[in-house]
């Protein structure tokens, strides 16, 4: 059962707490990342009832963790029409652990700062990663040499879409993921010679 409080829609008030964390951030982290950390931070918000950090508890904190499990991919998009656990009671597809862990991670990582900063005592969040049943590797069949031709020999030209030519090549010599690959930016690809 989850215990977590459970505030009204609109009680948005802002956690300073995190607002110097991330501000402090940038300087030693990538943008997309800071991206990912808001979104993590925006999910406990959400999911706590706008509690600051300094008043979540361990319990809540598993709580937390229990409920992101459930919660569906992208959660905030509803969070303007629902409250966690009616969005839990709709069954949509949840996340996946590996994203629950990187929210976490996330979260965790907030925590030990405001240790750091003595702004709390302990770390309620820390060790709370989802155990990952089967490697990622396992859950996915490589294509055999058939179905990479079959691939490949109906790639565009590199003259009317570089993009849809271009993106299946750097991810079959670099291994890269799509997720990976769709993030490049011009300014990430050099020429080698």
């Amino acid at each position: 059962m989850i215990t977590i409080p459970v505030h009204p829609y609109l009680d948005q008030t802002e956690i300073p707490v995190i607002d110097v964390y991330l501000k402090d951030r940038p300087q030693n982290v990538d943008g997309r990342t800071v991206l990912n950390m808001q979104y993590a931070f925006d999910l406990l918000k959400w999911v706590t009832g706008y509690l600051s950090i300094e008043a979540i508890t361990r319990s809540q904190s598993l709580d937390c963790r229990d409920l992101f499990l459930k919660l569906p991919v992208r959660a905030l998009r509803y969070s303007n029409k629902y409250l966690p656990h009616e969005l839990v009671c709709m069954e949509k597809v949840p996340m996946s652990p590996k994203t629950v862990n990187k929210n976490i991670q996330f979260i965790s990582a907030l925590f030990r700062w405001a240790v750091n900063e003595e702004l709390i005592e302990n770390n309620p969040a820390r060790n709370l990663s989802v155990t990952i049943k089967n490697k990622a590797s396992l859950e996915r069949k490589a294509y055999d040499l058939k179905k990479l031709r079959e691939l490949f020999d109906q790639l565009p030209s590199s003259e009317k879409s570089p993009e849809e030519y271009w993106l299946p090549l750097m991810g079959y010599y670099s291994g890269m993921r799509v997720e990976e690959l769709c993030q490049l930016r011009t300014k990430d690809i050099g020429l080698l010679n």
